[in-house]
């Protein structure tokens, strides 16, 4: 992989007035950085499979990732260091299972993963956007499996269940909350940082896990009506990178399900789909207001919904 990159930074407000104004509302200084990239990177993967039998299959792989560095375009602090970031790398170990059981009418998967990330990239907010940094290091490790079932030729069911433990192993310089912010500032420090070093990663709930099932039923030759309803749960997670508990999301179960009606000559389908039954609020994303210190916004998952959709296949 190879990439060259160059990014110059500019600001410049020609009335001093404007200046004063525009430094105090959201901390930015007159400057002219400009800096160039250039990336050679090489991400080699390794896989090996073993079948015990047709039906038991285990595999080890090994991958090196990779993810170019950059430039901050949002960053307006005349920074040189904030400016620009640097190349993330991981290294990915996986072993795992697949397998077809009970006569091929069941099928049961399951993995450990491991993952060690270096110079790990963050984006934190700021009064003027998201700035791209580096953390030191993180690992993200856990276990997941899934199983899929016919009990008979008309019910199937699954279900499906993660562990996950993502944290930073070293992040000394991580974002401060808005009130952490403050308190520094009221110190006369002109910079918050806080250590986040084996604190969890963002979005990273610790369990998670899904129920499903599907009954079919025919009329006559030609229809036929299928029902599917699903559990997802999700165990609670921060979306914010400071770990601010304005910015956490309980753990939820949202249920969804589908009643549809198909043609098999025809070719049309008329289903009934249902999403998020319970109603639950979850949000996926939220922050601080700028200049208003304890204020936060975040934007929701879509709440209980019902439509009626139609499909035609020719």
């Amino acid at each position: 992989y190879l990439d060259i990159a160059e990014f110059r930074s500019k600001q410049r407000t020609p009335n001093p007035s404007y200046a004063i104004l525009a430094g105090a509302l959201n901390n930015s200084e007159n400057h002219d950085i400009r800096n160039a990239r250039k990336v050679d990177n090489v991400s080699p993967a390794f896989n090996l499979q073993w079948y015990a039998n047709e039906d038991v299959m285990s595999y080890f792989r090994y991958a090196k990732g990779f993810k170019d560095g950059g430039f901050n375009a949002n960053d307006t602090t005349a920074s040189q260091d904030a400016f620009g970031y640097e190349d993330e790398e991981a290294d990915t170990y996986e072993l795992g299972l697949k397998t077809t059981l009970l006569e091929g009418s069941m099928t049961f998967n399951a993995a450990l993963f491991y993952t060690q990330f270096m110079e790990r990239q963050v984006s934190t907010f700021t009064l003027t956007g998201y700035v791209v940094g580096n953390a030191a290091e993180s690992i993200t490790q856990g276990f997941e499996a899934d199983m899929r079932w016919a009990l008979s030729e008309r019910l199937i069911v699954g279900a499906s269940v993660a562990w996950l433990d993502s944290y930073f192993t070293s992040f000394p310089d991580g974002p401060c909350t808005a009130e952490q912010t403050r308190a520094a500032s009221e110190a006369g420090e002109s910079d918050c940082r806080q250590d986040l070093t084996d604190q969890g990663t963002d979005y990273a709930p610790k369990y998670s896990g899904s129920l499903t099932s599907q009954y079919v039923q025919p009329i006559g030759d030609t229809l036929e009506l299928r029902l599917q309803v699903d559990v997802n749960y999700s165990d609670e997670f921060f979306y914010s990178q400071d770990r601010d508990e304005a910015d956490l999301q309980q753990a939820y179960y949202k249920v969804n399900s589908r009643l549809s009606l198909l043609h098999f000559h025809q070719g049309w389908e008329l289903a009934l789909v249902g999403k998020n039954l319970t109603n639950e609020m979850t949000r996926p994303f939220g922050t601080d207001v700028p200049l208003f210190v304890g204020a936060h916004f975040a934007a929701t998952d879509p709440p209980r919904s019902v439509a009626l959709e139609g499909v035609l296949r020719f």
